[in-house]
């Protein structure tokens, strides 16, 4: 009996550490995972930002006054920019790894298909990584590389009552769609944070805030 005992012992002893060792494995490849897409990411940006001032025909004052139309809350930053190429380090600004809007409006606006083609394949990417990641390897990771003014921008925080090991990064998309619909990418998440509960950090623009008030009090239960 003793015997069976030990040999009972012994492999429950065998299982905790291939469960330990299986948990170190998998939180080694996401970690890799989430660096790597932080790479594509600044990659992504890179190419674009060659791409766009690659192309002579784009205005600095144009495109100045096409953004602030856009994004309104960017204006005083664009007035003081005296080239494209700081206009876009701004631009950069409202985007993050999982949602590259911004970029891709400028594509549009200018009918570069290369840089609509590199949006395109660049969204594949995150729609992949969106599906993929837990977030449990995300958390207190920022998943914006920018920080956003307290001038220009409001904090927007969810307190969710999720187990992290049974919700992917697409939960998050998911959830910003279905809270603020059409204006959803106007809402940057910066940090998703573990308390008792889930907590997403994210930035809007300030004139926008009411609006974003309104939509998630219609779309989400109360």
């Amino acid at each position: 009996c003793e015997s069976i005992q030990n040999n009972e012992t012994d492999s429950i002893s065998t299982q905790s550490q291939l469960q330990e060792q299986e948990i170190r494995v998998s939180r080694a490849a996401h970690e890799y995972s989430f660096e790597a897409m932080r790479g594509k990411f600044c990659v992504f940006l890179e190419n674009m930002r060659s791409i766009l001032l690659s192309m002579e025909t784009i205005s600095l004052e144009e495109l100045k006054q096409f953004l602030e139309r856009y994004y309104p809350e960017l204006k005083s930053q664009l007035q003081r920019t005296k080239s494209v190429d700081s206009v876009l380090k701004i631009v950069e600004k409202k985007c993050n790894i999982v949602n590259v809007a911004a970029m891709e409006t400028i594509a549009n606006r200018y009918d570069l298909e290369d840089g609509i083609n590199l949006v395109s394949i660049y969204k594949e990417e995150i729609k992949k990584f969106s599906n993929e990641m837990k977030l449990t390897f995300t958390l207190n990771r920022k998943i914006s590389l920018a920080s956003s003014s307290s001038l220009t921008c409001e904090k927007i925080g969810f307190l969710l009552d999720w187990e992290p090991s049974d919700h992917l990064l697409e939960d998050i998309r998911l959830l910003l769609e279905r809270a603020f619909d059409d204006l959803a990418n106007e809402v940057v998440v910066q940090t998703i944070q573990k308390a008792n509960s889930i907590l997403i950090i994210c930035y809007a623009p300030l004139y926008l805030m009411n609006a974003l008030f309104l939509e998630a009090q219609a779309n989400l239960p109360r």
